[in-house]
């Protein structure tokens, strides 16, 4: 009859023993649990989305004298930010030959894409051919402006720039224009006080501005684009030709040559109006106002280019 009684009286203390050992057990770690759940990282723009913007106009890269010299060809692999304009404002290497990446480096950054959301990373590649069959570049208007630029010679720097764009496209050697103009506007910076457009170009230049303003006719901007385009040739650092050139050109349904000529016109602009007036072009262009920002271009930058024309 007592059996059960002791049976009991024993159960008791080992069931409160094992109830003493789990409290006294270390709880589990609370990272433990949070392990198995996902890491969201937020959107950031350096990340490379996973759709590239699409790309509107590559640039050819010049092919370095020392490939041609070693018959190389190659591959260069570079990460690009495309601004929200679709410009490259950003170029990292990320591989191919040492002798090439400079040349497709200064081909990338002339690429214009369709405009991201916000600036954003993407991967190009830029290939690089030193295997073509080119007789050598005679003058040798690179060398000859690289000589004058160490002798401190700007202008006889600028003058080879010219030779150099007139030839664009008949060596492998010429192949980016807009490389060399952006150059012939550094040198410019260089020289004292203002430099002058030859005055037969800028008559035709300046007939052409004023007839801008009172046509809208595709035909009579491709004819304005002409005039503007011999005059840079031999002018590549003048700031008003390049302004009149993107206006008439979006006139043409040319917005990337637009924007690359948008971007010369800042390099080469001598105050912030003329800066702030090409950036709020290039926002234009990106959100599709393109004959907007025609008429800003040709209307309000007339002030402070009737200053400078008193100069010429």
């Amino acid at each position: 009859m007592h059996t059960p009684v002791r049976r009991l009286a024993l159960a008791v203390p080992v069931a409160l023993l094992l109830a003493a050992a789990a409290a006294a057990a270390p709880a589990p770690h609370p990272t433990t649990a949070r392990r198995v759940l996902p890491t969201i990282h937020p959107a950031s723009p350096e990340r490379e989305p996973v759709t590239a913007p699409a790309l509107l106009s590559s640039v050819p890269a010049d092919v370095p004298l020392a490939a041609l010299n070693a018959q190389l060809r190659g591959t260069v692999t570079l990460s690009v930010r495309v601004a929200r304009t679709g410009l490259v404002d950003s170029v990292r290497v990320l591989s191919g030959d040492p002798r090439l990446r400079a040349a497709a480096v200064t081909s990338a950054r002339w690429w214009v894409f369709a405009p991201p959301a916000g600036p954003t990373w993407t991967t190009i590649k830029i290939d690089v051919d030193g295997r073509q069959d080119a007789d050598p570049l005679l003058p040798d208007v690179l060398a000859m402006e690289s000589d004058a630029e160490r002798r401190g010679a700007p202008w006889e720097a600028i003058d080879a720039c010219v030779g150099a764009l007139g030839r664009v496209g008949t060596h492998p050697r010429l192949q980016n224009p807009w490389a060399i103009r952006e150059h012939a506007i550094r040198l410019a910076r260089k020289l004292p006080g203002k430099l002058k457009v030859p005055g037969a170009l800028m008559t035709v230049c300046q007939q052409a501005r004023g007839q801008q303003l009172r046509t809208m006719a595709s035909a009579s901007h491709q004819n304005f684009v002409k005039s503007f385009d011999d005059a840079l040739l031999v002018c590549p650092w003048w700031a008003d030709g390049y302004q009149w050139r993107a206006a008439s050109l979006l006139q043409c349904g040319q917005g990337v040559e637009a924007m690359r000529s948008l971007v010369l016109f800042r390099a080469a602009a001598a105050d912030t109006a003329a800066r702030s007036l090409a950036n709020r072009a290039l926002a234009g262009i990106a959100a599709g106002d393109t004959l907007g920002v025609s008429r800003m271009l040709m209307h309000e930058g007339v002030q402070f280019n009737r200053d400078e024309d008193a100069d010429h």
